[in-house]
């Protein structure tokens, strides 16, 4: 049988899970066995390896060695050059996506279609590369779904979780917070997402750079020279850190050698200069949180529970900090590193039933037809205008607000600013801020219109959201008819070459 999967890419480890016979998500081990992946590859001799091997080569060789690509996705090119090549951040996510892939359907047979997840606060050019990525990676991708959202999905209808719930995500790279509501209905789950907050460069990883440094510090205190000397050291280093990380989580002390060129060093940290070396990002995450609940226009006290994504979710200041701000612990429910995977299997086949695809047994259908999800705009989205009293400057005018439920469409009516006008600027923009240097500019093009009219012509400007993140912008100069549409989509490119990935794939 043909499998609908949902594929967790994440900054640092990356898992797939599939849609069982009777309609519950599974982790579908891959082929090292391992439920989970790291999302590292190494570029050896004459072979490809994705995942823990390519770790483990770091330290060997890392100008072949790719980690954490998914921090630049939607940058032109990843920082560095691997094998004398310029990667970009698509290329390199689709090599991870491919080998996923390819250990899941030696397993379970082809992928029908899959659905990736992204981090809630990815804007839409990070969400197109990840599309992208598919693409090249020759997946049958039906769409792509905010990662908190995911998690809320599989703990709502997995987990029974009812009321106003929060999804703290805190993965390797990324950090995002949603608040949802989620109420049952006999067999029903009516799951409604309310906002959510984010920073695409906040995680786990942070806080092993933060302990990478000040094993670094107290080297060079020690013997004057840094311990740091070259990329495979720094990568070793990291790795130390990791388990320092880790090993935090469980204990109040660590204590660790360290070896270096000029000689070993005995380091120790306390979970208490562990939470101090962390603490600026922890003060970002309570903002956010702070945001978050402001947003919904709620009291913390309104928010019935908290539920933890993410493998960092596991750090003890975490439960501190929730525990500080709400005034309850997270519940312990699920497996922090699998639940967004999980639950972006479910979003896959709520797609598929919707689309009429995918073969289900009547016990899987039942508990398919049973899940409702309504989804937000996780940005505004808007037009520039000639601010008004002043039309040589523009401003942002939001024409679908940030956390507008979707699908939507709305309309919105503005004017000709002078006589005799024979051009409009269309501007497709996206972000919060009324300041048009504040926002992601989409898209920018002119229609002509018809000269020798007065001005305050009406221009009607329609955007439609749909669920599945397409957007459709129509400009309507009204009173001679004229129309423009500009077409946003998170569709990858059909025409995007695929960069000629296999020349240097071979898993």
């Amino acid at each position: 049988m043909n499998q609908i999967v949902g594929i967790d890419l994440g900054t640092t480890f990356s898992a797939i899970a599939r849609l069982n016979s009777v309609g519950r998500p599974e982790i579908s081990p891959l082929g090292d066995g391992e439920r989970i992946t790291p999302s590292a590859i190494y570029f050896d001799e004459s072979k490809t390896l994705v995942g823990e091997s390519a770790r483990y080569k770091s330290q060997v060789d890392a100008s072949r060695y790719v980690e954490i690509v998914k921090r630049y996705m939607g940058d032109d090119y990843f920082p560095r050059d691997i094998l004398g090549k310029k990667w970009t951040p698509s290329d390199l996510s689709s090599i991870i996506l491919r080998k996923i892939a390819q250990d899941f359907e030696s397993q379970y047979g082809p992928i029908e279609t899959a659905i990736i997840t992204v981090p809630a606060y990815f804007d839409e050019k990070r969400r197109k590369a990840t599309m992208d990525a598919a693409l090249k990676a020759e997946l049958n991708i039906a769409g792509i779904v905010n990662e908190p959202t995911a998690a809320g999905l599989y703990y709502a209808t997995v987990h029974n979780i009812k009321g106003k719930t929060l999804v703290f995500d805190l993965g390797g790279g990324t950090f995002d917070v949603t608040l949802l509501d989620v109420k049952e209905a006999g067999k029903s789950y009516d799951v409604r997402i309310i906002t959510s907050q984010g920073d695409h460069q906040l995680g786990g990883k942070d806080f092993d750079m933060a302990i990478m440094k000040d094993i670094n510090k107290k080297y060079e205190a020690l013997y004057g020279n840094q311990l740091l000397e070259s990329k495979e050291k720094e990568f070793q280093i990291l790795s130390e850190a990791e388990i320092i990380k880790k090993e935090l989580s469980q204990s109040g002390q660590v204590k660790r050698v360290i070896y270096g060129n000029d000689g070993p060093i005995t380091y120790e940290l306390s979970a208490t200069d562990f939470e101090l070396l962390i603490a600026p990002y922890f003060a970002k995450i309570e903002m956010l949180i702070e945001n978050l609940v402001e947003d919904a226009g709620l009291k913390f006290s309104q928010v019935d529970q908290i539920v933890l994504a993410g493998g960092s979710s596991r750090i003890p200041l975490v439960k501190k900090t929730i525990s500080k701000m709400f005034g309850k612990d997270p519940l312990k429910v699920g497996n922090l590193d699998e639940s967004v995977a999980l639950g972006a299997a479910i979003y896959a086949g709520l797609q598929a039933i919707e689309n009429g695809s995918g073969e289900f047994s009547e016990a899987a259908q039942e508990v398919l037809n049973n899940v409702h999800l309504t989804d937000v705009a996780n940005h505004s989205y808007g037009t520039l205008i000639a601010k008004e009293g002043n039309y040589n400057e523009n401003e942002n005018s939001f024409i679908i607000p940030k956390n507008t439920p979707i699908p939507v469409e709305i309309t919105k009516t503005f004017y000709t600013i002078s006589d005799n006008q024979t051009k409009i600027n269309l501007t497709v923009t996206q972000g919060e801020s009324v300041d048009p240097y504040g926002v992601n500019i989409l898209s920018q093009k002119e229609m002509d219109i018809p000269g020798n009219r007065p001005a305050g012509q009406p221009v009607e400007v329609t955007y439609s959201y749909d669920k599945n993140q397409r957007m459709k912008c129509v400009f309507h100069d009204v009173n001679s008819g004229y129309k423009e549409t500009i077409e946003l989509s998170t569709d990858p490119d059909q025409s995007a070459p695929s960069e000629n990935l296999d020349d240097f794939i071979n898993f």
